[in-house]
């Protein structure tokens, strides 16, 4: 499973108070480039000029529902993914708010505290909202998962760090003493969860020492790709899937 880069901007439309300022920066340090707008006007005039590559847009939570509905009316139509690209941020609002922002099709959000990984998930999968299931599949949940990796009579313990339909990545402690794993080699996973263990053949895609991580939130070990797995592990890994997902979700 490779590293994979968005290559649309986020559209950040900020508060007087400059909530999402950090959000920016944070942004930028893990590789999504984005757009700052301070007002509804900006907002909308950047909007329309970068309409094709812009593919997400996040706001404070803290936003009245007459402020959603403009942004909503007046800058979701130039996102790909429409108003499921919209990504509310902050504090957890009160239902009514919750309620308003979930009857208009808002799918995503992002509630305080968070992590810079669940930042980048949570904006990454309002990037993707209006591509197609496939690309979709490559879109990798945080994860801190405990997982056994066996190749050959070698035994490895690992932690699951992000996880998609498609594979994973491990981080791995250093260990002079053991075989190194190859790009392009087969391994044998188990992720020991409730009620019963998942087992998966996956390939390894990429390998990172620790001094040269794929990202600076990940530590070092390799990526793995899936490869057939039964239709009992198909379905609790969809289940973990979507266990992992349920916080990020309005």
């Amino acid at each position: 499973m490779s590293i994979v880069e968005y290559e649309r901007f986020a559209l950040i439309y900020d508060s007087d108070s400059g909530e999402l300022g950090q959000v920016a920066l944070a942004l930028l340090d893990v590789g999504i480039d984005v757009l700052y707008a301070a007002d509804p006007d900006e907002a909308m005039l950047l909007a329309s000029q970068e309409s094709g590559r812009l593919g997400a847009l996040l706001t404070p939570s803290s936003l009245d529902p007459s402020a959603f509905d403009g942004l909503i009316q007046r800058v979701c139509p130039h996102l790909a993914g429409g108003i499921e690209s919209l990504l509310p941020v902050g504090l957890e609002p009160d239902d009514e708010v919750s309620s308003h922002l979930r009857k208009h099709g808002v799918r995503w959000c992002l509630w305080e505290p968070y992590e810079a990984r669940e930042l980048r998930f949570a904006t990454t999968a309002a990037l993707m909202a209006g591509d197609p299931g496939e690309r979709r599949k490559i879109l990798r949940v945080p994860a801190h998962l405990f997982a056994g990796m066996l190749q050959g009579s070698e035994r490895r313990s690992a932690v699951v760090c992000d996880l998609s339909a498609g594979g994973a990545y491990l981080g791995i402690e250093p260990d002079a003493d053991a075989p190194s794993f190859e790009t392009g080699s087969e391994v044998d996973l188990e992720l020991p969860l409730q009620p019963a263990s998942i087992f998966l053949r996956a390939r390894v895609a990429h390998t990172h020492d620790s001094s040269s991580p794929p990202r600076a939130d990940l530590p070092g070990g390799l990526g793995v790709e899936f490869l057939e797995m039964g239709s009992a592990d198909l379905a609790a890994l969809s289940h973990l899937l979507d266990d992992l997902t349920r916080p990020f979700r309005l």
